[in-house]
């Protein structure tokens, strides 16, 4: 089977299952010439690797002779199937009718779009043109799926779930003289949906307890000036507000005792699996397909959303149990290897992509 996958985001996560299904496949992976450079070391060997050009920004016009451009190298390779990672890129959004030729499969991330990002992304259009082309669709819970068939006309039998595998990729930036140390974890994006501020509001709870807190929060979004109101002891916070880059990433993963999301908002997480094979636990809350992956008290901990004392306890519970804090680390690893490793993702992607091969238009 040759397989062709295309990404203009979610590049680790496609990386991650290219390399997998490079074990028994042929497989030809179109990214951005950017992060082709920069991560050609991480793919293997025998991946086709196609770079293209990405305009730096989205309205630039240019972009569409680059899709034009992925075009002309589909038609050479002529592959038996197309999985997209739906990342509501317009550019390549307009032109999915054509992609249809090649067996598209898609996958997508968010069926709806995120609470206080209705306005930079149309995810409803997207998946509309995808619900009318894709002969298969992906996405990463049975809350999403159920989700996707109320918005768009769709068959279940064409929709299939398949989880986030373990976000090993990052490991490559693990070191060996980094250290555990006390602080709290929050990572990724912040948008309102994530809920930074009830961690945040958490903080004078935790410090009650552990004095020396630090606060981690790592990530970019919307103006923090909003989250700044929130903060009451400044020295227990150590902000990074900027995209992360991945030799920073592994540290402050491996330097955190937990890892906390207090989404109050969600479809799935790409943080959790990250955390998992870092083995860290994980404190987040029951919102969209998360409870369809962690178990509480066995995986991670689950609390209420916006339940800033819930939060806190949960924290402090523990930092205050080394032992426990361990095991729910160590359970979650076996879990993210297992269950969620990515030859066993690799698989369930390759019995999609027989379906839609045997799909007739």
């Amino acid at each position: 089977m040759k397989i062709a996958l295309i990404a203009f985001g979610f590049y680790e996560y496609t990386i991650d299952l290219a390399n997998a299904l490079a074990k028994s496949e042929q497989v030809i992976l179109l990214i951005p010439s950017s992060i082709a450079d920069s991560y050609r070391e991480f793919i293997a060997e025998n991946i086709m690797l196609s770079g293209f050009k990405k305009a730096k920004k989205m309205r630039y016009p240019i972009n569409s002779i680059y899709i034009l451009q992925i075009i002309k190298r589909l038609r050479k390779y002529k592959p038996n199937i197309v999985h997209y990672q739906s990342s509501a890129y317009p550019w390549f959004d307009i032109c999915v009718p054509y992609f249809a030729k090649f067996n598209l499969v898609v996958t997508v991330h968010d069926p709806l779009p995120h609470f206080g990002k209705e306005k930079q992304f149309n995810v409803p259009y997207t998946n509309y043109l995808i619900s009318k082309h894709a002969k298969q669709v992906i996405v990463h819970g049975k809350i999403l799926r159920d989700s996707f068939l109320k918005q768009y006309s769709y068959s279940i039998v064409d929709i299939h779930v398949i989880p986030v595998g373990v976000l090993s990729f990052y490991l490559h930036w693990r070191r060996s003289n980094v250290e555990e140390k006390r602080k709290v974890l929050f990572f990724g994006s912040i948008w309102p949906y994530k809920g930074l501020e009830y961690l945040i509001m958490a903080e004078p709870l935790i410090s009650k307890e552990f004095p020396d807190i630090k606060i981690v929060i790592a990530g970019e979004g919307e103006d923090f000036k909003r989250y700044e109101n929130y903060i009451v002891n400044k020295n227990n916070f150590e902000l990074y507000n900027y995209r992360v880059p991945n030799n920073l990433l592994g540290r402050l993963f491996q330097e955190a005792t937990v890892v906390v999301l207090p989404y109050v908002e969600a479809t799935q997480s790409g943080v959790i699996p990250i955390a998992w094979a870092f083995a860290k636990p994980v404190i987040t809350t029951p919102v969209g397909a998360i409870p369809e992956v962690v178990e509480d008290g066995k995986t991670g901990i689950l609390v209420p959303p916006k339940n800033v004392e819930r939060l806190a306890n949960a924290v402090i519970d523990l930092l205050k149990n080394d032992d426990k804090r361990e095991v729910i680390g160590k359970n979650a690893y076996a879990k993210a290897f297992t269950e969620y490793s990515w030859d066993r993702i690799a698989e369930q992607h390759k019995q999609v992509y027989k379906k839609a091969m045997a799909k007739r238009c």
